[in-house]
């Protein structure tokens, strides 16, 4: 359900230079194993991102959507250094 959400707003977007770029993020993500999805109250946490995000784009708030959006990466982000931090002790990632 997530890949579906960014991809349909990624879609939406027509940008192909964005395409590009997330396309080239998802392989890298690949190589740092499962999804934060895996976390037990992440993918609920997800969705009401998601759920609030769309809420923006169809009140055509486009700077709450864009805050919004970045706050749900960014969480992404401080979880998956967690995963990455639990699952490999004593490693540092750049």
């Amino acid at each position: 359900m997530n890949r579906n959400f960014h991809h349909t707003l990624l879609n939406a977007a027509r940008n192909r230079f964005l395409s590009e770029a997330v396309a080239g993020l998802e392989k890298t993500l690949l190589i740092l194993g499962p999804s934060t999805m895996a976390d037990s109250t992440r993918a609920a946490q997800a969705q009401a991102e998601h759920e609030a995000i769309l809420a923006a784009l169809l009140a055509r708030d486009a700077q709450a959507a864009e805050a919004l959006m970045r706050s749900h990466i960014q969480g992404a982000h401080r979880l998956r250094l967690r995963q990455f931090r639990k699952d490999n002790p004593g490693e540092q990632m750049l």
